[in-house]
């Protein structure tokens, strides 16, 4: 699931333009069937509990979201029944001032390409399985979303969080990606207008939004999961992505051969990732990270997006059956078949899972969170619990929710809080941990940092230091003969990005070869080992890859 917000203006029309021309006769309820013929997506359905307070006698939750109602709600922010403003008015922004106001929120629920890839290649018994289970996913996490999720502010300068009484939102159906492959897909956008306990209303608390993306997308993925296997059975695997994507879980009877023919679209995405990577590097002299390749991948997604095509959901079942049937030579009907063999037993309750499980699974989500971070939330230990449990498939929805409910709990009391949890200022899901272990390891760093050690330094070092930091402009200088002199067990080198972090390395590591001795650099990663082992000149490796050698069970081994 990806989420980016909806701006003030016509961005609601992308989904209605979208919208089957003979939709005046179909409901959003109507049966996948019904679309076969249908040039477009399938009408949009009304979802949340706000939806009671439009009107007089409220709007339908599952009546078919119009044009005329789009426009009402992420246009103008009114009722779409009575026409009149839903509180104040959407701010206008100023052209060119950098801001935008926010009319909604967009989900995007997104099938793993596995399923998406069975889904359009199935008979239509399964295809219809597939899709149901599809939208059981997407309602019981939209129903977590509008509980555990959805909150308002109120108070001066909107210091107090409180919940609301459900939320408005609209969700749309799609077939395909840009590139025309299977990409089973609901988007569901969700009105910044709420109503608070006191009947008021207000915008949505969108930090929060943000701050449960993750978690929402691990919830619906592993929800989605248990659905289908409940319903047909099925056995499910992690998918390698490369080293700055999470691994996705993947139905194990599709190959690899089948997710790639219908990966168009994130070929070309990948493609642009990595020219965007080899860009980053040459101008930062480093890898990116993780969770900038993220942002990057977004921003590039929709920088290369192609325009939308809209077709007949049955001219594309028949395209996908023939590219299907060209790469592999077997009736598309048969691939779909051999990935839903698995044998699978009885899925489980929450309670089936006992107590040296769920320890074992506790340590993997504070394993998660602390490899990823040095301070966590309590979202960033719901998807951690989620990731760790995709394993086992759940007998229902609330034994889904039971049980990740009671690993967070237990993940969070084996943590340290380190938030004020009496705050007037406290958000949900935004209790904030951290650990003994890395507290130590900072302790350490510190104390390094403070420590002399008994080395002698060249009695020309500062001559030295001179003519080889010649080049680097006044501050760089000064930084890299601080640390070129310095004689502390660590020292620390931070600069803003394009202050030339790169070139002073570089330099340093020239003059510390002279002065002091061998230089070995440690990365995160394999690519940024590289990529600094070109710029410095010298040997680089993983960190871990250096732990394990150094000081671990590798050092113990020679």
């Amino acid at each position: 699931m990806s989420m980016h917000k909806l701006t003030v203006g016509d961005g609601y029309t992308y989904l209605t333009r979208h919208v089957a021309a003979g939709d005046a006769g179909l409901s959003g309820t109507d049966s996948l069937t019904a679309y076969y013929e249908q040039t477009g997506n399938p009408a949009g359905r009304w979802l949340g509990r706000g939806l009671g307070a439009l009107g007089a006698s409220g709007l339908p939750v599952g009546s078919v979201v119009t044009e005329t109602a789009m426009a009402q709600v992420f246009r103008d922010g009114c009722d779409p029944i009575g026409r009149t403003p839903l509180g104040k008015p959407y701010r206008q922004i100023r052209p060119g001032d950098g801001r935008h106001a926010v009319a909604g929120y967009d989900l995007t629920f997104t099938a793993p390409k596995s399923v998406s890839v069975v889904w359009g290649l199935a008979d239509e018994s399964t295809r219809g399985k597939l899709y149901d289970a599809h939208r059981a996913a997407l309602s019981s996490a939209m129903r977590f979303v509008e509980h555990s999720v959805i909150r308002t502010r109120v108070g001066a300068a909107g210091c107090r969080q409180v919940r609301t009484r459900g939320m408005i939102a609209a969700a749309f159906d799609h077939w395909d990606s840009r590139a025309g492959d299977p990409n089973l897909h609901t988007h569901v956008v969700i009105a910044n207008k709420v109503q608070g306990p006191d009947g008021a209303w207000r915008s949505v608390d969108g930090r929060t939004m943000h701050a449960a993306t993750v978690t929402v997308s691990q919830l619906y993925d592993a929800l989605l999961a248990d659905e289908v296997t409940r319903r047909m059975g099925a056995t499910w695997s992690s998918r390698d992505r490369g080293e700055r994507r999470n691994p996705a879980y993947e139905l194990d009877g599709v190959g690899e051969d089948l997710l790639t023919e219908f990966s168009t679209r994130s070929e070309q995405i990948d493609c642009a990732e990595h020219r965007w990577v080899q860009q980053f590097a040459e101008r930062r002299g480093r890898a990116p990270s993780r969770v900038e390749t993220t942002r990057a991948r977004q921003h590039l997604t929709r920088e290369t997006r192609p325009p939308k095509v809209v077709r007949a959901l049955r001219d594309l079942l028949a395209d996908w059956a023939n590219r299907a049937r060209t790469l592999t030579g077997v009736e598309p009907v048969d691939l779909a078949a051999r990935a839903l063999t698995g044998t699978y037993g009885r899925p489980l309750r929450a309670a089936d899972v006992g107590p040296e499980v769920r320890a074992v699974i506790v340590a993997q989500v504070i394993d998660d969170v602390s490899t990823r971070r040095s301070v966590w939330s309590t979202w960033n230990l719901g998807a951690a619990a989620l990731r760790s449990s995709m394993t086992l498939r759940l007998a229902s929805p609330e034994d889904r929710h039971a049980l990740t409910n009671e690993l967070v709990t237990l993940a969070g009391a084996a943590c340290l809080r380190i938030d004020d949890p009496e705050s007037a200022r406290h958000r949900v899901g935004e209790e904030s941990f951290t650990s003994l272990e890395l507290l130590q390891a900072e302790r350490t760093l510190l104390d390094a940092a403070e420590t002399d050690i008994p080395i002698g330094i060249h009695p020309l070092a500062e001559r030295i230091a001179d003519r080889q930091l010649a080049e680097l402009s006044d501050d760089q200088r000064d930084a890299a003969k601080a640390a070129l002199l310095s004689t502390r067990s660590l020292g620390v080198l931070v600069g803003p990005a394009g202050s030339g972090k790169t070139t002073t390395l570089a330099a340093l590591a020239d003059a510390w070869r002279q002065i002091r001795g061998d230089v070995v650099g440690l990365a995160p990663s394999a690519s940024a080992a590289a990529t600094l082992s070109e710029a410095l000149g010298a040997r680089c490796e993983t960190a871990a890859k250096w732990i394990y050698e150094s000081v671990g069970d590798g050092a113990a081994q020679r």
